[in-house]
């Protein structure tokens, strides 16, 4: 009898080792924004009563939008959403570093971008 889970677990493999050439461990300045209003806040703030992009962020993310990064004229998604200081360092510019996969980051540190 012929086994075709070999072929299948080889292709299996080379897909997922194939993700690992595209991800790259790195260091970014940017901000901690939210996938509603990105990078203007001013209409929310007149909307939802926030005084400041941080308060914007957080109202933003609490009525159901992801944090997101965004650095370079480019939106990353940020896959764990529940990585702490993410609500912290809301509405502000940040050092992101973590593992970058095309339009994702999993962040691993983030600080001040002046620290």
């Amino acid at each position: 009898m012929k086994s075709y889970f070999l072929p299948i677990g080889a292709v299996g493999l080379a897909v997922w080792l194939s993700s690992f050439s595209r991800a790259a461990i790195m260091t970014m300045d940017g901000s901690i924004t939210d996938s509603t209003c990105y990078v203007s806040h001013a209409a929310t703030r007149e909307h939802n009563g926030a005084k400041s992009d941080q308060d914007c962020v957080r109202i933003c993310v609490k009525a159901g939008a992801k944090f997101v990064f965004v650095a370079n004229d480019m939106v990353y998604s940020i896959s764990n959403q529940n990585m702490p200081g993410l609500t912290d360092f809301a509405g502000t510019d940040v050092r992101i570093t973590g593992v970058f996969t095309g339009q994702s980051i999993q962040v691993s540190k983030i600080a001040l971008k002046d620290q």
